[in-house]
């Protein structure tokens, strides 16, 4: 039910960081695979500490995969 609601799971972790005036960061983690096949790991950090971690084939793909993952977390 709640899925449906959240069109960017990226989106809706920023909105609730900035409401809540917590400091977070997308850093990449690792970057495997050749030029043409990657896959990017990126750490989601909340106050320096790495709250999820995930992999995909784009930056932006895994951003919203472990924004999805502390908003799971997280419960937001």
């Amino acid at each position: 039910e709640l899925e449906t609601e959240i069109s960017s799971y990226k989106k809706h972790f920023i909105h609730w960081a900035q409401k809540n005036n917590n400091n977070y960061s997308f850093i990449l983690l690792s970057e495997n695979g050749k030029a043409h096949i990657k896959d990017f790991v990126i750490g989601l950090f909340l106050k320096d500490e790495n709250i999820a971690t995930a992999c995909a084939g784009s930056k932006k793909k895994a951003e919203e995969a472990a924004a999805k993952k502390a908003c799971q977390a997280l419960t937001i």
